[in-house]
Formats: structure tokens, sequence, C-alpha cells
């Protein structure tokens, strides 16, 4: 029988992803997970913190647009690795080594990254966007918009 190691997880970022980029430019996003257990008996609810890593493409789309609390589903698989530190001492590391991420949280919030694809936008025109949602939706363009409210 082939030995199985799949993981799948739903649950919500502790932190903002890290993106960083190897020697050779290639993206690594790295995030930690909160993942809720069962209640217990009592009610009290408790998590699992669990380290995550994405490559490539995948890793540049969590880092643009995750940030924390946004509730993600992964499915991956578990990878073991270990270093040494500068005190010599042999550190291990287990993480998941996301291969499938599906965004969860709603984007109906119009927060820095919102659905019409505008980045770093001022807050007069996020207070607008937020305000006229249905004009957009019945053709308001943001160029518009933003001649509207420049200062």
């Amino acid at each position: 029988m082939q030995d199985i190691n799949r993981v799948v997880l739903i649950g919500r970022l502790t932190r903002d992803p890290e993106l960083r980029k190897t020697q050779s430019g290639t993206s690594v996003c790295s995030f930690t997970l909160a993942v809720n257990r069962r209640q217990n008996q009592d009610g009290t609810q408790e998590a699992d913190f669990i380290n995550c890593v994405a490559w490539n493409k995948l890793a540049d789309n969590i880092q643009l647009y995750q940030k924390k609390g946004n509730q993600l589903g992964i499915e991956g698989r578990i990878n073991t690795r270990s270093y040494d530190n500068q005190q010599g001492q042999k550190v291990y590391v287990t993480e998941v080594i996301a291969e499938n991420v599906q965004f969860l949280t709603p984007r109906n919030d119009f927060n820095e990254q919102n659905t019409l694809g505008v980045t770093n936008i001022p807050m007069v025109l996020k207070i607008t966007l937020r305000i006229n949602r249905m004009e957009l939706r019945q053709g308001i363009t943001i160029n518009r918009m933003c001649s509207m409210h420049k200062a």
C-alpha cells in the first residue's frame, strides 16, 4: 500500500503573511493558521497554531490578498526539516506545505485590496466606495469617482 501525506485545514491567519524571496528569486510565503479544535466538555475552545509555507505564484497571491484574521482553506502536505541555529543546536521544524489554498473570507468590505483591483487608495475614496457601492454596480466608473474627489 502507498503512503499518504495529505493535510486539509480551515483556519484563520494569526498575522499578516510574510513574503520573502530565495537567492534565485523564488517567492516563499510563511504564515500561521489558528485552527479551532472541537469544544471541550466544559465548553471552552482551544486552537492549534499551524505553521504553513506556500511557494511561487501561490505565495505571491496569499501575501497580496490576505491579512490577519482572514479565513483560509489549505490543502497540502506535512514537511519536516532541521537546521543548526547560531548556538550550534539542531532545530527541528514541522510545517504544512500549501499546495492549494482557498480564500474563504468574503471580499465585500472594500478594504486595502478591493473587488475593483485598486490598492492603497486614499481614505476619501475608500469611504466613497463603501457609500456608493450600488452606484458602482450601476455604471459609475472608478475614474469618474477619482476625478470627483481629487484634493
